[in-house]
């Protein structure tokens, strides 16, 4: 069964609906105007930092014995490096020269360890980076010189090929 409702029926609803919710808007936005007008309550945080409590210096001796644990690694990293860096030169120039003997080897340690010369240990970086530059452009050439004499030999093989079919 359907109801049938005549339009006007649903006419004053709908704008009785429509009041309702236009009369409780005009009630929520005077409570909203009410609460805009009325200051808002200042809060203020006062924080003090007193060495009379134990909180504060605990903290404070933290972060101080953290600060200073964190300065000693840095400093022994910073070695570790360096003398990474130094057995890394060596080895490079015992590879460059392809054996070492005891007093050359004696004559590194010198350099490097027991009496460190700054100047001497730069010549011998510069040395073995320009050694290393050098071998690396030598099998550059020799890498180029292989694929030219490939290229050569293939287009003999063509070469020959044309000539057969003529």
């Amino acid at each position: 069964m359907l109801f049938r409702v005549p339009f006007q029926v649903l006419a004053t609803l709908i704008q009785e609906g429509f009041k309702k919710h236009q009369e409780q808007l005009d009630e929520l936005g005077q409570k909203l105007e009410k609460q805009q007008n009325k200051p808002l309550p200042v809060q203020k945080h006062l924080h003090t930092i007193e060495l009379k409590s134990s909180k504060v210096v605990i903290a404070l001796i933290s972060l101080g014995v953290a600060l200073f644990s964190s300065v000693c690694y840095n400093v022994y990293q910073f070695s570790a490096n360096s003398r990474l860096s130094n057995n890394d030169i060596k080895f490079r120039y015992i590879k460059a020269f392809g054996e070492i003997t005891s007093e050359n080897l004696l004559k590194l340690e010198t350099i490097f360890e027991y009496e460190p010369d700054k100047q001497k240990q730069r010549s011998i970086r510069r040395m073995i980076e320009d050694h290393e530059q050098r071998v690396e452009q030598r099998a550059r050439d020799l890498e180029q010189a292989r694929l030219k004499e490939a290229q050569a030999e293939q287009l003999r093989k063509e070469a020959e090929s044309i000539k057969q079919k003529k």
